[in-house]
């Protein structure tokens, strides 16, 4: 058993009841401590070594205040015995002291460190959350010496070796290449119409994201079931028709779609605008379509692509979609259509003009998503300020 699927902030103090009463042996996702020490030079190396350790390997979760069972000989078994808590503990101060801690003494810079206060029995228990980075391999620093340690049991972990660290960083850097591969295998299958459903459209905005902690696994979907059915399909287009939501499980996962219903063209039936698909490997396709009345773009449209990006893993995270998140969105079918912004005086404008794109498809860039938190214009805006320069911009705008 793992907390991994469960977002930070909405672990409690029944999860860890859960894990005591349930006998979750420390592992390769989980370790217990006692107490908290950070003061010595010791103990700043330990702490570094068990949370860079999890970073190397799948990520987990370290809980600082609760104790194991130990065996006839005194020594912990790595059994959970209490949910005691350290007395004291001020959460605030403690967490901010660690996070210098472990920004200080491992490079490059973890991606993300997630705390938690939980009610303990005489005082707070501190969840730590150490998401698996895909900037490892994480170096713990010392003035005379570099280290690297992976978690391989429910142990601290092992040294990595010189062929491990190697593969470490081919493996690194050959991540983005792959999530883009992702991409391309899938927009030929979208613009020849090989996809779950026909999307009747001609102009169309696609939306990939891989989650990297779960994209050499494989999620269970059937789990929440019901949750899932209320995933939202992209639609930046108002409705002209009555629509209904559609979901049902195929080979590749999930598939959500709206279906419109052209009440005064009977004869043309149901046909569908948009789709969600979720691959089970820890990949979302969403599709929609950007057909309009004019050459314009959908008004608002980086803002409401950017809300609807957030909402969408924001949902998805109860099933283990955890960033960090690649996200790549791409335009089909675009050639001559334009980018519409109104209301804003030319004084406010960035350098240059409003131009039609000169392409057909636009694959804006890769974006890696930390965190689901903030401003969703903040999170997507690499890929915004791309498709406001393919329209002739310096960077993104909208008021």
């Amino acid at each position: 058993m793992s907390l991994l699927h469960k977002p930070v902030e909405q672990i409690d103090r029944a999860d860890i009841d859960s894990l005591i009463t349930g006998e979750v042996v420390e592992s390769r996702t989980i370790d217990y401590k006692a107490t908290l020490l950070a003061d010595t030079a010791d103990d700043k190396k330990e702490l570094c070594f068990d949370v860079s350790a999890f970073a190397n390997a799948l990520g987990g979760d370290i809980l600082f205040g609760v104790t194991e069972r130990r065996d006839e000989n005194g020594k912990n078994t790595g059994i959970p015995a209490a949910a005691t808590g350290i007395a004291g503990l001020n959460f605030e101060q403690e967490r901010l002291r660690l996070e210098q801690v472990l920004y200080s003494k491992i490079q490059p810079k973890l991606p993300s460190l997630q705390f938690k206060e939980v009610r303990g029995d005489i005082g707070p228990i501190m969840f730590l959350r150490v998401s698996r980075s895909w900037a490892m391999p994480h170096l713990v620093t010392n003035d005379k010496w570099l280290r690297a340690y992976i978690r391989a049991s429910g142990s601290k972990g092992a040294p990595l070796d010189v062929v491990e660290l190697r593969t470490a960083f081919l493996l690194s850097q050959s991540l983005p290449d792959r999530v883009r591969g992702f991409r391309d295998s899938r927009l030929p299958k979208i613009m020849s119409g090989d996809t779950p459903v026909k999307v009747q459209a001609n102009s169309k905005v696609v939306i990939h994201a891989v989650s990297v902690p779960v994209s050499e696994g494989t999620v269970s979907l059937g789990a929440n079931a019901e949750a899932l059915r209320r995933l939202p399909c992209p639609a930046f287009v108002p409705d002209d028709h009555q629509v209904t939501h559609n979901f049902r499980f195929n080979l590749d996962g999930l598939l959500l779609y709206d279906t419109e219903f052209d009440v005064f063209e009977k004869q043309r039936g149901a046909f569908t605008t948009r789709y969600v698909q979720v691959f089970r490997a820890g990949a979302v396709e969403a599709v929609g379509t950007l057909d309009t009345d004019s050459e314009y773009l959908p008004l608002r449209f980086g803002g409401s692509l950017a809300a609807y990006v957030q909402a969408l893993l924001k949902m998805l995270r109860d099933d283990g979609f955890v960033p960090p998140i690649y996200v790549l969105v791409t335009l089909l079918n675009v050639n001559g259509r334009r980018l519409y912004v109104h209301r804003l005086r030319r004084e406010d404008l960035p350098p240059g003009e409003w131009q039609p794109f000169d392409r057909a498809t636009l694959p804006l860039p890769e974006v890696l998503f930390e965190s689901l938190d903030g401003d969703p214009k903040d999170l997507l805006r690499p890929a915004l300020d791309a498709l406001w320069q393919a329209g002739g911009w310096a960077w993104y705008f909208e008021p």
